[in-house]
């Protein structure tokens, strides 16, 4: 599948293939967000994004994890960076824009942070 798909695609599959295991990811970001102030996001909503993250995708990011299934997560999140986030009074709303399948890089970073 990835093949066939653009350079940015595949980058993103390497991404995603060095993300750590859920119960890693999740330690590691415990102690990240212990030791840091809150700057962009709120601690909350990083929560939120690693647990959107893990609900949605869950299946494709166990091991052994299969380079077509970080493909389409790639896909998708690429396409989601196509369009700006829409401004929103409603945090819910707000939240809603960047989780689950409306998953973005940028969010992905804070994981990765």
């Amino acid at each position: 599948m990835l093949d066939n798909s653009p350079p940015r695609v595949r980058s993103g599959a390497k991404i995603l293939h060095k993300l750590p295991d859920q119960r890693t990811c999740s330690f590691l970001l415990t102690r990240y967000l212990e030791s840091i102030q809150e700057l962009v996001f709120s601690k909350f909503t990083t929560r939120l994004i690693a647990a959107s993250l893990w609900s949605t995708y869950d299946k494709a990011l166990r091991e052994p994890r299969r380079t077509d299934a970080l493909g389409r997560i790639s896909a998708t999140i690429c396409k989601n960076a196509e369009s700006p986030l829409s401004e929103v009074d409603d945090h819910e709303a707000w939240h809603a824009s960047f989780l689950g399948t409306n998953l973005r890089w940028e969010c992905l970073g804070l994981i990765f942070a």
